[in-house]
């Protein structure tokens, strides 16, 4: 929809007369007629001041709901990333309590000669690789194994729900 339909689209929409908006931008109601039907070839300032008379953004008034939509979007996409982080920061918590508690349990078979210190420092190695492993190596290695098309479909599917909201 072009600059100018959308002006008088929201004009109407929210019950305000060109007269009202004239009369807030300090002119008369002949130049405003002509203002709002200027449409694309309005500078940024006669935006600004429209948008600002009508009670609305200038980037709804620019874009309509195409703007809210995006913006919705992205605030249901920032929200899906902070649930993401915060589960990864749980996760990394547990993995260091079971670390901890897995190489208490190590020591205390060592002190009780049920292994020697060969085994333990195999395990505590091993132990190591699985508990210490950097999660953007794991995740990498995940990719590669999946395949990258593979890893992009689960993406869109995470993400697809925040695609209706269009």
């Amino acid at each position: 929809m072009e600059l100018s339909k959308r002006i008088e689209t929201i004009r109407q929409e929210l019950k305000i007369s060109k007269t009202e908006i004239a009369e807030k931008l300090n002119m008369d109601l002949a130049n405003y007629a002509r203002l709002e039907k200027q449409g694309d070839r309005l500078k940024y300032f006669q935006i600004c001041d429209i948008a600002l008379a009508l009670g609305v953004s200038v980037e709804y008034l620019l874009f309509g709901d195409k703007f809210n939509n995006l913006e919705r979007k992205k605030n249901a996409y920032d929200k899906h990333i902070k649930l993401l982080n915060d589960k990864i920061a749980s996760l990394e918590k547990d993995r260091y309590v079971y670390r901890s508690l897995v190489t208490d349990f190590l020591i205390e078979e060592l002190k009780n000669n049920k292994i020697n210190e060969a085994e333990l420092s195999k395990i505590y190695h091993t132990i190591n690789d699985i508990f210490i492993f950097p999660t953007e190596t794991w995740l990498r290695r995940e990719a590669e194994k999946k395949g990258k098309s593979e890893l992009d479909k689960e993406i869109d599917l995470s993400f697809s729900e925040y695609d209706e909201i269009d």
